[in-house]
């Protein structure tokens, strides 16, 4: 029975015990269907109505669901028999032998391995991977290794499905490839950088038009084990297999992407996010190729800046920082100062923003990137993660911490005056709408391609040469 769990726009979220399916209310088709955990992920649902043929429309998906056939929609697939039983094989060999596999590819062979039905979004990153990979299938690297065990190559091309995965994707993107768009066909924005290096956006284009990189720092002194991306559209990344990858999430942030990589048995160990510049990420996904499960540290990125660091700590007057610290917390009571496990422990408590600051009374902020919902943190709750703002427009409300940043300063302008602008002969130019660039639903026939980050630069500042071409 379909039960209505949440809105977010146009699209509707029904469950079904643990399976969930989302309606897109305005075409009224399924956009997606499966694991209700991963769909809840998708978006932030909230309260709204649907009517009956919605309802209709996500029981029909339930009932599909319960079907072992594929349906022929082109959005729900059935994983074949072969790709399950290989990628469970996989995942006995990488426990056995300790080799192979990302957390990404382990997520995804447990998704495999337990059977089901896939969206056309997770099933075309699977694909991508062989994409990438096809060349390599018959190297020598994939042989067996001198002992007879598996190598890591074909551990990890197994726990993506193995060749059953690989004929299975195919098919069904060759397959969609063929097909005409519709205007209730579910479009999905490409993960992939379009060829080179896919750092190259960052160093060709101005800082304001270019990504940002940051990087996850675990907080026991281990490293560096995760790197993220943030285009200028606002989509997320996570680098893996020298490759950005949204995991199949069409819209994701790299608080998602943790809770869904992360292991259960980990989550006791606390990790910031913190921005990093184009070359040190550059050095960090290096690192992460060559050993994906080790942490990359500071001297990994520069030895000589990190020995730097290194001397001036011994020689920093601690008491004049324990002075300052917003972290503040029992003294010891031997030689009056913080010990350095307390310094990490009372750091780590506290709660940091959007932008990576400690979150304090008194801090000026700005609500999610809104510059209406501008005020002042009157009060600081670690134990719910939250924070109560006192807006400048009146009316107090609280907000998770993570969602306050810095207020964008607009500064003052100095008064001009008018000047005369040249009437503009636009006879015989036709406007025409473009696919947006982050989650299309719908493309019409003539429709003008997305924007690309290279786009929107060159209007920002080679204009001329943008409208020529």
């Amino acid at each position: 029975m379909a039960k209505f769990y949440g809105r977010s726009g146009t699209m509707l979220l029904f469950t079904d015990g643990d399976r969930g399916a989302i309606v897109d209310s305005l075409f009224g088709t399924v956009a997606a269907s499966g694991s209700l955990d991963l769909l809840k992920a998708h978006a932030t649902w909230g309260a709204g109505e649907y009517t009956e043929t919605d309802e209709q429309t996500a029981a029909a998906a339930f009932a599909t669901m319960n079907s072992t056939v594929a349906p022929s929609t082109g959005r729900v697939y059935t994983i074949p028999r072969g790709a399950q039983v290989t990628a469970a094989r996989a995942l006995k060999n990488m426990e056995r032998h300790e080799r192979g596999g990302t957390d990404v590819s382990r997520r995804t062979a447990a998704l495999l391995a337990s059977g089901g039905k896939i969206d056309f979004e997770k099933l075309r990153h699977i694909s991508r991977y062989f994409s990438r990979h096809a060349d390599d299938r018959y190297t020598d690297r994939f042989d067996p290794r001198p002992d007879g065990t598996p190598s890591a190559e074909f551990i990890t091309w197994d726990m993506w499905g193995g060749d059953a995965a690989q004929k299975w994707t195919e098919s069904i993107i060759n397959r969609e490839a063929q097909k005409a768009l519709t205007a209730d066909a579910i479009m999905v924005p490409s993960t992939t950088d379009n060829g080179g290096d896919p750092f190259q956006d960052a160093f060709e284009l101005d800082p304001e038009a270019g990504p940002e990189f940051l990087a996850r720092v675990r907080m026991d002194g281990s490293g560096i084990d995760r790197l993220y991306k943030i285009d200028l559209d606002g989509e997320v990344y996570v680098w893996d297999d020298n490759h950005w990858d949204n995991l199949g999430t069409v819209h994701g942030d790299i608080y998602t992407y943790d809770a869904t990589l992360d292991d259960p048995e980990d989550a006791d160990v606390a990790k910031s996010h913190i921005v990093i510049d184009p070359s040190s990420a550059v050095v960090i996904g290096a690192r992460l190729n060559s050993e994906p499960f080790s942490c990359v540290s500071i001297d990994d990125i520069d030895a000589d800046e990190a020995a730097l660091v290194k001397t001036g700590v011994s020689g920093t007057e601690w008491g004049l920082v324990d002075a300052s610290l917003t972290a503040a917390g029992e003294l010891d009571a031997a030689n009056e100062q913080y010990s350095p496990q307390e310094r990490s422990q009372n750091a780590s408590s506290q709660l940091r923003d959007a932008n990576g600051r400690f979150a304090s009374q008194g801090q000026r902020v700005m609500v999610a990137g809104d510059p209406n919902q501008t005020g002042t943190i009157t009060q600081v709750d670690a134990a719910s993660g939250n924070v109560n703002v006192q807006l400048e427009k009146g009316g107090a409300i609280t907000v998770p911490a993570k969602s306050v940043g810095a207020p964008v300063e607009v500064p003052a302008q100095a008064p001009v005056h008018p000047v005369a602008i040249p009437k503009v002969d636009l006879t015989g130019i036709l406007a025409e709408p473009r696919v947006p660039i982050n989650n299309p639903t719908a493309k019409i026939p003539g429709t003008l391609p997305a924007m690309t980050s290279k786009a929107i630069h060159d209007v920002l500042y080679n204009f001329p040469a943008w409208v020529k071409a």
